[in-house]
């Protein structure tokens, strides 16, 4: 759980924790087609991942409330690089292997109510925390990942997170991108 302090002049104190049963859901409004699947997961995705150990769902709410804010939902996955180890260059980045551990961020939504307030980034931050602190020093975790709508290619910038730079993967509606955690 982590514990934040806001700015404004109310003094509210706002945690992140796991999801939990007892958690407002149904409260959490995202509207628009294209966050129906962000809206579905929360109400019947999320906490049969969280049983199950598939998935971690995060909530960020005021302390000592059940409404979700927003939530960001972190698995583990993996950066696959097809060609030739030696032949392939990202910037500043050589690839020597196949493959590289990362964690994902699955999904990460902010309550149309809280839009405007930089609870995405703080959710970002949360994630990336989580594998720098917890992740890379036990089990090795080289990159952070996601598949970003297009709408939110910006946002994910902005956090750091770089777009892989190929016509296949720009030409997806949810572009692959990744940071190097080191």
């Amino acid at each position: 759980m982590a514990n934040l302090s806001t700015s404004d002049s109310l003094d509210i104190e706002l945690v992140i924790r796991s999801i939990e049963p007892g958690d407002n859901i149904s409260g959490f409004v995202l509207a628009g087609k294209t966050n129906r699947p962000l809206k579905q997961f929360l109400r019947k995705e999320a906490s049969h991942l969280e049983t199950n150990s598939l998935a971690r769902t995060y909530v960020l709410s005021e302390e000592r409330s059940s409404d979700i804010m927003a939530f960001v939902t972190l698995i583990v996955g993996d950066v696959q690089v097809f060609k030739a180890p030696d032949a392939v260059h990202d910037g500043d980045f050589r690839f020597r292997y196949p493959s590289y551990p990362a964690i994902k961020v699955a999904r990460l939504a902010v309550s149309d109510r809280h839009q405007g307030k930089r609870l995405g980034k703080v959710m970002i931050d949360f994630a990336l925390g989580v594998a720098k602190e917890y992740i890379c020093p036990r089990v090795g975790c080289r990159f952070a990942t996601v598949d970003a709508k297009k709408q939110s290619v910006a946002f994910y910038e902005k956090c750091g997170f770089r777009l892989l730079d190929t016509p296949e993967n720009l030409a997806l509606d949810e572009p692959f991108m990744f940071m190097d955690l080191r």
